[in-house]
């Protein structure tokens, strides 16, 4: 099994109605470069349906939608190329608190 250390490239990839996600996508880039890691950042759109099969990590941020993740996230994840062995990180990114709808 891959360790953090084997982790050399990073795909982050948000979808920001507001601005706030693109934010936090922000921070976790700066934070994962700083680490040494190479990090590819991206808004979730229609037109970017891609993964790479030499990325290490895939991180996918998006803001809650009603108990719930926006439908362009949904679309994303089913349309992505699978890869296998990957590790994905799924973050709901919430500026209402630690409150039931928030914690998905």
């Amino acid at each position: 099994m891959n360790t953090y250390n084997d982790i050399k490239k990073i795909k982050i990839v948000f979808f920001s109605g507001t601005g706030s996600t693109v934010k936090v996508a922000s921070v976790f880039e700066k934070f994962l470069k700083q680490q040494g890691k190479n990090v590819i950042i991206h808004e979730i759109n229609s037109r970017n349906i891609v993964m790479d099969e030499n990325e290490d990590m895939l991180i996918i941020l998006y803001p809650a939608h009603a108990f719930n993740a926006p439908e362009a996230v949904y679309e994303y994840i089913e349309n992505i190329y699978k890869v296998e062995k990957i590790p994905a990180v799924v973050i709901s990114v919430s500026g209402g608190g630690e409150v039931t709808p928030n914690t998905a």
